[in-house]
C-alpha cells in the first residue's frame, strides 16, 4: 500500500478507466478479429463431422397380387433421446403425364409401453391430394408426427389407395427420428458452456469488486446482466425438453432464445450510440425510448414466430403447412423488416461515430466495437433467417453456427471490457476515484486541490503622514 500522504494526489478521474481493447495495438486488434473468425469456422466444421441430427429410414413397397399397396412395419427401438418421429410417403407416378388428385391413406399406428400394444387413435384415415410430374416422385406427404416418443417401438399398418385413376404402383415410405447421439452432443455442450459462463460471472465480479459502479464503463455495466441472460440461453432444463413429453419446456427455450437474441441487439444498439452522447446527454426519453420500443416489437415478433412454429409442429404439423398460414407469413415479414431497419441502424451509428469522433480514443472504441458487432451481426443474423424459413429445429449446422458461436462471442467481450493490468493494479495500491462526470463535484475537487494561499492585503501607509493625521 502506498503512503497516506502519496494517495491523496493519487487520483484516477472517469477518464482513466480503461478496458482491455482499448490499449489494442492494430496488430493485437487483428488478432482478436481473426481469432474469432477461426472459432466460427471450426463451428462450422464441427457441424460436418459431428453426428447427423436426424436419421433417416427409407423402404419401398410395391403392389402385392391384389394390386394394392398395403403393408405392416415395426419401426424398431426408440428412445426419449430420440426427441420426435415423422413419417412421411412418397409415391411414383407411373404415367408420362401430370398427376393431380386425391390419394386415401388407410393408416394405423401402435405403440409398445413395454407390456402392450398401444393404438393411436388419432391416426385414422387421411385423405390427400397428391401432386406429381411425369414418370417422377410425388410430393411427400406426411402421415404421422409424434412431437415426443412415448413407446418403445412403433408399427405402422398402411394402405394407399387412389379415389379416382390408379396412377402409382410404389411408395417409398421415410421414417424420421433425431439421432440420440446428436441430443447427447447437445446436452453436453449446453452444459458446457453453463459452467463455463458460471466461472465468468465469478471472475468478472471479483475483478471489478474493488471498482465502485458509478465508475464502471457502460459495457462493463452492461456485461454482468447480459451473462446471467447466457445462462439461460444455455438453459439449464434443456434434458426437461428430451424426456418430458410436454410443450412448456421447450417454449421455455424458443422464450429463452428470443430473450438473448433482443438483448445482445439492445446491448449493441446502446453501446455504438452512447459513444455519440455524454452520460448527461442519455436520457431516457431522448436516448432509450425509441431503442425500447423497436426492440420491444422485435422481442414480440421473434418470441411469436418461434411458439408459433414449436405449437404447430406439435399440434397440428400433418394437417396443414406452416409457410401457407397468412399470420405466420406477415410476422416472418416483419422479423425480416426489422432486421434489415436494425442493421442499417447500426451502420448509420457506427459510421456516423466513426468520422464524427471528436478523441482519438473515443474513434478507436467505436471502430473497434462496430466491426466486431458488424461481424457477428452478418454472421448471426444471416444464420438465424435462414433457420426460421427453413424452420430446422436442431439442426446440426445451425446449432454449431449460431449457438457456440453467440457463446464464444460472449467470451470475446468479457475478455475485451475487463479493465487493463494497470487500472486494476492502481486500485489496489489505493489510488482515489474521481468521477468526472458530474461536473460540479469534480471543479471543487479540483478547486480544492489548485487552491492557492490566500494573503491578506495590509496597506502601507507614510508615517509622517499618519502621525500629522493624528495631530
Amino acid at each position: 500500500m502506498i503512503d497516506n500522504d502519496i494517495r491523496q494526489y493519487a487520483t484516477l478521474t472517469t477518464e482513466d478507466i480503461t478496458m482491455r481493447y482499448e490499449q489494442f495495438s492494430n496488430k493485437k486488434a487483428r488478432i482478436f478479429y481473426f481469432s474469432f473468425i477461426i472459432i466460427c469456422v471450426v463451428c462450422i466444421l464441427m457441424s460436418i463431422v459431428s453426428p447427423e441430427s436426424l436419421v433417416t429410414y427409407e423402404q419401398v413397397f410395391e403392389k402385392n397380387e391384389q394390386n394394392k399397396i398395403k403393408f405392416i412395419k415395426d419401426l424398431g427401438k426408440f428412445e426419449p433421446l430420440n426427441q420426435e418421429l415423422i413419417i412421411e410417403s412418397v409415391l411414383v407416378n407411373k404415367f408420362n403425364s401430370e398427376i393431380n388428385q386425391e390419394v386415401d391413406f388407410d393408416l394405423h399406428i401402435s405403440g409398445y409401453d413395454g407390456s402392450k400394444w398401444v393404438k393411436l387413435e388419432k391416426y385414422q384415415e387421411i385423405k390427400r391430394s397428391v401432386e406429381c410430374k411425369k414418370k417422377s416422385n410425388c410430393t411427400s406427404e406426411i402421415l404421422v408426427y409424434e412431437p415426443f416418443i412415448k413407446y418403445h417401438n412403433y408399427s405402422i399398418q398402411l394402405e394407399v389407395t387412389p379415389i379416382k385413376e390408379d396412377f402409382f404402383d410404389k411408395i417409398y415410405l421415410r421414417w424420421i427420428y433425431f439421432n440420440s447421439s446428436f441430443s447427447i452432443l447437445e446436452c453436453l455442450i449446453r452444459y458446457f458452456f453453463l459452467i463455463i459462463t458460471c466461472v465468468v460471472i465469478v471472475l468478472f465480479t471479483r475483478t471489478m469488486s474493488n471498482i465502485p459502479w458509478e465508475f464502471f464503463t457502460t459495457e462493463q455495466k452492461w456485461m454482468l446482466p447480459m451473462l446471467f441472460i447466457l445462462i439461460l440461453f444455455n438453459n439449464p432444463f434443456f434434458p426437461l425438453c428430451l424426456v418430458e413429453s410436454t410443450w412448456s419446456f421447450t417454449i421455455l427455450d424458443m422464450i429463452f432464445l428470443a430473450i438473448q437474441f433482443c438483448t445482445m441487439e439492445t446491448f449493441w444498439l446502446i453501446i455504438i450510440d452512447s459513444y455519440n452522447y455524454t452520460k448527461r446527454q442519455r436520457t431516457f426519453r431522448k436516448f432509450y425510448l425509441v431503442k425500447i420500443i423497436f426492440i420491444s416489437i422485435f422481442f414480440l415478433t421473434i418470441s411469436t414466430i418461434l411458439i408459433w412454429a414449436q405449437v404447430y409442429e406439435k399440434n397440428d404439423a400433418i394437417n396443414k403447412n406452416l409457410d401457407t398460414i397468412p399470420g405466420f407469413i406477415f410476422l416472418m415479414i416483419i422479423s425480416i423488416l426489422c432486421m434489415l431497419i436494425y442493421l442499417v441502424w447500426i451502420l448509420i451509428l457506427g459510421f456516423n461515430g466513426i468520422f464524427g469522433a471528436k478523441s482519438e480514443r473515443r474513434k478507436r472504441k467505436i471502430v473497434f466495437m462496430f466491426w466486431f458487432i458488424l461481424l457477428n451481426t452478418l454472421f448471426m443474423g444471416v444464420n438465424f433467417i435462414t433457420g426460421l424459413i427453413r424452420r430446422v429445429n436442431g439442426s446440426t449446422e445451425i446449432f454449431f453456427t449460431v449457438f457456440i458461436t453467440i457463446n464464444v462471442y460472449y467470451l470475446f467481450l468479457f475478455y475485451a471490457f475487463l479493465p487493463t493490468p494497470e487500472l486494476i493494479s492502481q486500485i489496489q495500491k489505493g489510488y482515489n476515484l474521481i468521477d468526472t462526470t458530474h461536473n460540479s463535484y469534480y471543479d471543487n475537487y479540483t478547486n480544492e486541490k489548485n487552491k492557492e494561499p490566500i494573503i491578506e492585503e495590509i496597506p502601507i501607509t507614510d508615517d509622517k503622514n499618519q502621525n500629522s493625521s493624528e495631530n
